[in-house]
């Protein structure tokens, strides 16, 4: 049935005339105007059509486009009339930020596969924004090309003119081209939408719906190189001991970095990108954010070198499945976060037509700290161990080049203790276009760890000695090496082992015409590379080098148009599925069903601008052939848009996780968690306002199961906008979350009954003892608060002040205290819960308490067209360590300052903070 939907007919489109582009032998000059003469020989087109909100009406509002062309550049003049030009929202903003006021957008697709494209808009400001198109209907704003835009007033309305570079378009190699080309106005305060052919807000498609540029004759690709060096330097004033209970005294490290990003055409169909040394210190950092689960949190790209072209890796269907993606083969996040990147390089294009290929290769290396080798291999990483702050008291303050890092020069005392594992990454997708706007395509991605990080003999240099032979002594039982003393760590083998891995896939996605009916799909596969002999995942896995997996995901159904859509997804992740040492994957083992019923309209709706009505069930269990049913979810959501074009809707919620196979870490023992019900209220505020506010609020009941008693927990987040004057712009953003947990897992205890619990006696999958085991329990109060300010003063389009800033602070209590013992594959019920009275001395106090305080300044000025400067400052602070009390003889901890649970963050103020200074300059030359 769905087949028969892709290939079937599709009811007609409002059909509008092509644009007709002109060759010009004078170049126009781009200030806004467009009263240069050789305007005059382009035909104008005025032939627009509403889209938003009177969906196919003929526009209030008359808009003008003309295009030229030579053999350099493509210019495009824009005419709003508007008889209230004192009306028309000229707000300045920042570069490449979504755009606010009255703005064009011109969205084209060169290589006309109805799939594809680049995006330029400029508002009535002069404020630039450009990305790429892919997947027919995603943006990614995050790429930057050179380009030039100029906007002007007129008694009438207002105008632009751009020029865009025919080097940054991919286009053929022929006599005569037609592009796909959508010119797009809004006006921001009626919210009208015009489009040159009208893309209604119900469909599914975007690129595919672009209407036809003719006129463009005699065109050839053109070749470029673009060099773009930069020099940074940076001043960073941080904590003399990594200990955070010794926030004092601290250092000031001088460092400064050289580099360079280069583009350049390998063919016509073909270009290079490389980075050298790149450096992001301008880049915002991460949220920070409570996570609860037992799963990795997805966090966004931001760096500039991962976001520009890489939208051929994304992974397919990710604009109908969220984000996080199902399975995730390329997370450019892999790449850089903990090891400096040395060079990296991909190469994209189109290697026949409608064939789209992109390759990458990144090699991150970086030196440790030489100061701090005795203690670099430690199997205890924590920053109190009595070496460390030893060695930490004498750094080495060495002004030093090392040839891992050869474009970077700073003091020994500011690397890492650990060696960083030295890896190479490397991704190729080749995807080709079928029956129009459907695609197959295939990928493969490796991260090869370069090099060891110790070596065997590292390790038992390490060991205590036989007194006769000198040999490492092994304990006979285990096997395992003897540390020499109490206050020495061995080498940890775990450490010593690069990890990586390769994965490989092929996907599919196959639309109709009109894109409103979709069947999509991938099958992946990977192998582990290196990594510890038994490495026991979250649910009891045990992962071996050279392990394979496989896993997969499908999708299809109506996702588009108006009326009733649905559609039915399923996806699978075998036990061994390993995908992040380079993509992500948030859980394997196992696998779920989940159907969608949406009803969505856009008109005849009466006055209201759009409804959404979506109700959806799925069921997920496990993959490793025990069937473990891992929870059953369902959910209601209903919104609309009002005559005011304020949106309002609720969010019903329910959730019966069942048995959780992660939360008992690396036993196998699945446990039960319980269930709860909970409804959202969420709405925002005309958005176009010079004060608008979105939030949501929300309230839960976790249900009574076993021993544990219900809870209701409640929560909010609330945006607030703020754009008194077009100069300024303040976004602040307020959460607050309650979130009782139930029981949750704390550590394990001894399985012999009648001895006291010692939890270094737990042994789980991988390891050696694979006997019952005893798991201690505690019933979790959580909360947590966030404020963030996002400020932006625009002195000019390319002259801005951005400020981000946050306040975290969250705090744990764990209250009744439970244990119940099983063995690996055994299921816990809460009803096995039993109370225990005391914790056991060994296992520390799981109450917790975090705060953190993060602040950026970045001014970037845009002296030159593509070339810029940085003025960054950085700080980022956190609590105040526990205080610790040794035994003078050992060095052993003998009493610790018992963590507190509440949410004020009093141990903030004193806390460890690192503050940096940068300056960044790069130049742009475009041969």
């Amino acid at each position: 049935m769905i087949l028969l939907c892709l290939l079937g007919s599709v009811r007609a489109r409002a059909t509008q005339g092509p644009i007709r582009a002109v060759r010009t032998h004078e170049a126009p000059k781009i200030d806004g105007v467009v009263d240069d003469p050789v305007w005059r020989a382009a035909p104008a087109f005025t032939d627009f059509l509403e889209s938003f909100p009177s969906v196919g009406a003929r526009p209030s509002l008359q808009t003008e486009v003309r295009v030229l062309y030579d053999d350099r550049t493509l210019f495009i003049a824009v005419v709003c009339h508007d008889p209230n030009p004192e009306l028309i929202r000229r707000q300045l903003q920042r570069r490449d930020n979504p755009l606010v006021g009255d703005f064009i957008e011109v969205e084209i697709d060169s290589t006309h596969d109805r799939r594809a494209g680049y995006y330029f808009a400029v508002n009535a400001a002069g404020v630039l924004r450009d990305g790429l198109l892919y997947g027919d209907v995603n943006l990614a704003d995050t790429w930057d090309g050179v380009w030039d835009a100029a906007v002007a007033l007129r008694p009438d309305g207002w105008s632009a003119e751009l020029a865009i570079p025919l080097d940054l378009l991919r286009f053929p190699r022929a006599p005569t081209q037609e592009w796909g080309f959508l010119v797009r106005r809004t006006v921001y305060r009626t919210h009208q939408v015009f489009d040159s052919t009208m893309i209604p807000p119900s469909s599914n498609g975007l690129v595919s719906r672009f209407g036809t540029l003719t006129g463009l004759d005699g065109l050839a690709p053109r070749s470029a190189f673009q060099l773009t060096p930069y020099v940074a330097g940076r001043l960073t004033l941080r904590p003399q001991y990594s200990d955070p209970a010794f926030p004092q005294p601290r250092l000031l490290d001088p460092s400064a970095d050289v580099g360079a990003d280069l583009r350049a055409t390998l063919t016509s169909d073909l270009t290079l990108s490389a980075a050298i040394n790149p450096d992001f210190g301008q880049v915002e950092q991460d949220q920070v954010i409570l996570n609860l689960s037992n799963q990795e949190l997805y966090f966004p790209e931001k760096r500039p070198f991962f976001n520009q072209g890489l939208e051929l890796f994304q992974p397919v269907g990710v604009e109908y499945l969220g984000q996080p993606p199902p399975q995730q083969l390329f997370y450019s996040r892999r790449i850089g976060l903990d090891t400096p990147i040395l060079a990296a390089a991909k190469v994209s294009g189109t290697g026949w037509k409608g064939l789209d290929v992109g390759v990458l290769d990144a090699v991150v290396m970086s030196a440790a700290n030489p100061a701090l080798q005795q203690a670099a291999y430690l199997d205890s990483p924590d920053p109190d161990d009595r070496l460390i702050h030893q060695l930490e008291g004498s750094p080495d303050r060495r002004l030093e080049l090392h040839p891992q890092r050869p474009f970077h020069l700073g003091l020994n005392d500011e690397l890492p203790r650990e060696p960083p594992v030295s890896r190479n990454y490397f991704a190729a997708v080749a995807r080709q276009t079928v029956l129009g706007s459907s695609s197959v395509g295939m990928m493969v991605t490796s991260a090869n760890p370069l090099m060891p990080r110790c070596t065997e003999a590292q390790i038992e240099a390490t060991a205590a000695r036989d007194p006769v032979t000198g040999q490492p002594l092994r304990d006979p039982i285990t096997g395992r090496l003897v540390s020499p003393s109490p206050d020495t760590d061995l080498i940890n083998p775990v450490d010593c082992q690069g990890y990586g891995g390769t994965t490989a896939g092929i996907d599919f996605n196959l639309r109709s015409q009109d894109a409103e009916w979709v069947a999509l799909g991938s099958l992946n596969g990977s192998r582990r590379i290196g990594g510890p002999a038994n490495d026991p995942l979250r649910d009891g896995t045990v992962m071996h080098p050279g392990d394979l997996g496989y896993g997969g995901y499908f999708a299809a159904g109506r996702f588009g148009g108006e009326g009733i859509r649905a559609d039915v997804t399923y996806r699978y992740a075998s036990p061994r599925l390993d995908l992040n040492a380079m993509g992500f994957l948030q859980s394997q083992n196992q696998q779920a069903l989940a159907t969608d019923l949406k009803y969505y309209r856009n008109t005849g709706i009466g006055s209201l601008h759009e409804v959404l009505v979506a109700l959806n069930f799925s069921t997920w269990w496990s993959t490793d052939g025990r069937s473990t049913p891992r929870g059953n979810y369902a959910y209601l959501d209903t919104d609309v848009i009002l005559p005011g074009y304020q949106k309002v809707g609720f969010t019903v919620n329910l959730e019966v996780p069942r048995y959780d196979v992660r939360e008992i870490n690396g036993y196998g023992v699945p446990f039960e968690r319980r269930g709860d019900v909970a409804l959202t209220v969420y709405g925002n505020t005309d958005p176009n306002r010079p004060v608008s506010l979105a939030g949501d609020v929300y309230v839960f009941r976790a249900f009574h199961m076993g021993p544990v008693a219900p809870q209701t927990g409640w929560g909010t987040l609330l945006t607030l906008f703020i754009r008194p004057w077009p100069w300024w712009e303040t976004q602040l953003i307020g959460q607050l979350d309650f979130k009782p947990q139930g029981a949750r897992f704390i550590d394990c205890t001894t399985s012999s009954p009648g001895t006291t619990p010692v939890a270094e006696l737990c042994q789980g999958n991988g390891f050696d003892d694979h006997t019952r085991n005893a798991f201690l329990f505690g019933v979790e109060d959580a909360k947590d608060l966030s404020l963030t300010l996002r400020q932006t003063f625009v002195f000019t389009p390319r002259l801005t002040l951005q400020i981000y800033a946050q306040l975290f602070s969250a705090g744990g209590h764990f209250g009744q205290l439970y244990q119940a013992q099983g063995a690996s594959g055994d299921r816990i019920h809460i009803a096995d819960l039993q109370p225990v009275s005391t914790r056991p001395a060994d296992i520390d106090d799981p109450n917790f308490h975090d705060a953190a305080l993060n602040l950026n300044v970045v001014l970037r000025w845009e002296y030159r067209l593509g070339s810029t400067l940085f003025l960054v400052y950085s700080r980022s602070q956190g609590v105040l360590g526990l205080t610790k009390e040794r035994d003078p003889i050992t060095g052993e901890i003998i009493h610790q300052q018992a963590p507190t649970s509440g949410l004020v963050p009093l141990r903030l103020g004193p806390g460890p903070a690192v503050d940096t200074f940068q300056v960044k300059w790069s130049y742009f030359w475009d041969a």
